[in-house]
């Protein structure tokens, strides 16, 4: 089981990008503000890998678009925990919104797995329900990199779907990847999605995920 590395909070693609932009219109409006979360997560069986469980956080602090954190994650998967540093600037300009970030990701039971990534994410609403964007990503020391082509939809209040589409390099060889999801609102806070995954380098899976996120400060 393969999966791009976009769970933590600065890196959110398809429904999760389109609620991305109507978080940083609200995070505009207050100077300085401190954001935290966490999520269950399972990812079905499939031929590359037993189900998977993992339970992650992330804590966040932004001021005026310039934003840091950290996201942690730990998993019954050997060797696959995982925590990531990370920095960066979103804002919007008319329609269309940005951010543009540098993660480190961090895996402590693996020697020298460590590596950052330049990422920018951006996003065109083409109206006040649906969205298109694209997300770029690469490594600065190994060169690999990955592109997307996103679009998401908002239904309403609580429902969101989004799908993706791109190309990822990993070092071993180009292959294409697509993923498709929906996810409802249970409260401000609390919501439940389901994603689908599949890709030429691995089998199909789904993953489901229940998320908590909330604001703890604003100044």
């Amino acid at each position: 089981m393969s999966e791009r590395v976009i769970d933590g909070p600065g890196k959110l693609a398809g429904a999760a990008c389109f609620c991305l932009c109507l978080f940083t219109t609200a995070a505009a409006a207050q100077d300085l503000s401190l954001y935290s979360g966490t999520a269950l997560q399972y990812y079905t069986k499939n031929d590359d890998g037993p189900s998977k469980s993992d339970l992650n956080a992330y804590l966040e602090l932004d001021y005026s678009g310039a934003y840091a954190g950290i996201w942690a994650e730990v998993t019954n998967w050997e060797d696959y925990n995982e925590v990531d540093l990370y920095v960066g600037y979103r804002g919007e300009a008319g329609r269309l919104s940005y951010d543009a970030n540098y993660y480190y990701y961090i895996y402590p039971d693996v020697d020298d797995a460590d590596y950052g990534e330049l990422g920018l994410v951006l996003d065109y609403a083409l109206t006040d329900t649906f969205s298109i964007g694209t997300e770029l990503y690469t490594q600065p020391e190994s060169g690999n990199g990955s592109a997307y082509l996103t679009a998401a939809l908002a239904a309403g209040d609580r429902f969101g779907f989004d799908v993706s589409w791109g190309k990822n390099d990993e070092g071993f060889g180009t292959y294409a990847e697509w993923e498709i999801g929906g996810s409802y609102a249970i409260s401000d806070e609390v919501s439940l999605g389901l994603r689908y995954y599949n890709g030429e380098a691995y089998d199909d899976y789904f993953r489901l995920e229940l998320a908590w996120n909330t604001t703890l400060l604003t100044r």
